[in-house]
């Protein structure tokens, strides 16, 4: 679903000991050969399936630093709209992140309150 059926399954190579994907034409890609955009993809899934296997579909929470960091602007929309499905099944996220269109996509979910937002400042930073 989040790349839009362009890619159908996910597998690990135990031989190569590699993570691969099975796109929808039936050909096998191997991660590292995917685009930046796309490899953000495939482990936010990773993420989220490991999640759920390891605390067999109870909830807890994700720790994201800038995990989105070679994406482009629409799947960033995607992918946020995604973890904000999965926070509202339950799951807590926290995310960290330098770039701005993050809490441009996130606003109008801040001004309400649903989403928790705090900014961090360095201290030794010139900016105030």
């Amino acid at each position: 679903r989040i790349t839009d059926g362009l890619y159908e399954r996910v597998l690990f190579s135990q031989e190569k000991g590699k993570v691969q994907v099975v796109r929808n034409d039936g050909s096998l890609l191997d991660a590292e050969k995917l685009s930046g955009g796309a490899y953000d993809q495939l482990y936010l899934s990773i993420r989220i399936a490991l999640g759920s296997k390891l605390l067999r579909d109870g909830k807890g929470f994700f720790i994201m630093d800038d995990p989105f960091v070679k994406t482009d602007p629409e799947r960033i929309r995607k992918q946020i709209n995604i973890l904000k499905e999965i926070a509202a099944t339950g799951w807590q996220i926290i995310y960290f992140s330098a770039k701005g269109e993050i809490k441009d996509l996130l606003r109008e979910d801040i001004e309400k309150g649903l989403i928790s937002y705090t900014e961090i400042i360095d201290s030794n930073s010139s900016e105030a």
